[in-house]
């Protein structure tokens, strides 16, 4: 499923869809693919009609490797349970799906395929956040959106392993005015026969700050770099990209940015930007909080920079305060102090 507007990834999903973004050489989609590739025969990509959607089939085309691609579209964004609705006249008796923007392994996907059907789950930290899963033996019997006294720690990680004929039942929309995959879950669990597989890893995309997490103990240098300094820890940089007498750790920057006379780090850099002389602050004594959908969110984190979506600019002397995220094409101007985000 591709084709949600991605809202809580803005600024980076602003005009494109964020299973386009590329980290460590490859855009998220490609990296799902990756992990499919062996496991099935065909992949349907559920995208819409729309600009920032027709970037997906120009990056991964009629076959990755050696899956054939089949595009099914969903008129408008309805949510994960009308996707399905969707690929339905694409699918066989039993169905695999994914969410497009998570980042799974290989390992976990073969373990779904050969527990039908079932969910799959993982431990997490902050169970208040996700859809909880009760579970009984080996049978799950319960889901409880983001409970608010959470009575388990086992989030649904969105892959599911389920019967064609379930999408064929009818849901309701939600409060939301969406259909929603998991209602369809629901059922499954009413039924008494719907397993689940524990994840040996699973990366929810959902944040820009989630990006971080993917590149955390890795170093990737795209093609025909320039990099006159040293770099840290943690580091991703994409093709073409300049980087002179600065200091670069933690960070993601993107491809054909330039970089100066300044310290970047846990921050995220699209396509096409320029940093110079810029001050870029990353702590506050306190976690981050940063606004995502009109509400103060808080990161969890207590280093992080600034989030720049492509082809923004920062100028000498300006100075960015954590958590702060800047829209495509918006420059920063000498001295200025930034706050709050540019959009």
């Amino acid at each position: 499923m591709a084709a949600g507007p991605g809202e809580r990834m803005q600024p980076l999903s602003f005009d494109k869809q964020k299973h386009v973004l590329k980290i460590l050489g490859k855009s998220i989609l490609e990296h799902t693919l990756d992990q499919l590739d062996g496991l099935v025969n065909e992949v349907i990509i559920v995208i819409r009609k729309t600009k920032s959607c027709n970037a997906i089939k120009k990056l991964i085309g009629k076959r990755y490797k050696n899956l054939k691609i089949i595009y099914a579209y969903q008129k408008r964004a309805l949510g994960t349970g009308d996707a399905v609705q969707a690929a339905l006249p694409f699918l066989n008796s039993r169905v695999l799906l994914m969410n497009g923007d998570d980042l799974y392994v290989n390992k976990d996907i073969k373990r779904v395929l050969n527990n039908f059907p079932c969910v799959l789950v993982k431990k997490v930290k902050q169970p208040q956040f996700f859809g909880i899963i009760g579970i009984k033996g080996n049978k799950v019997v319960s889901l409880v959106e983001k409970p608010s006294k959470p009575k388990s720690d086992l989030a649904n990680a969105g892959m599911y392993y389920f019967p064609t004929d379930i999408f064929k039942t009818k849901i309701n929309k939600t409060k939301r005015g969406e259909y929603e995959v998991v209602d369809y879950l629901k059922k499954l669990i009413k039924k008494g026969n719907l397993g689940y597989v524990r994840a040996s890893r699973w990366t929810p995309v959902s944040y820009p700050w989630s990006l971080l997490e993917i590149v955390k103990g890795k170093k990737y240098i795209g093609k025909n770099c320039k990099i006159n300094c040293d770099l840290g820890n943690s580091v991703d940089i994409g093709d073409d990209t300049i980087i002179n007498n600065a200091k670069v750790n933690n960070s993601i920057i993107g491809k054909n940015c330039k970089i100066e006379n300044c310290t970047l780090k846990n921050s995220i850099i699209g396509d096409y930007c320029k940093i110079n002389g810029a001050t870029i602050k990353t702590t506050n004594g306190s976690t981050i909080f940063t606004e995502v959908k009109g509400k103060m969110i808080d990161t969890k984190r207590k280093g992080f920079g600034v989030v720049m979506a492509d082809r923004s600019i920062l100028n000498p002397g300006c100075t960015i305060y954590p958590g702060v995220k800047i829209w495509p094409k918006k420059v920063i101007k000498k001295g200025q102090i930034i706050k709050k985000d540019v959009r």
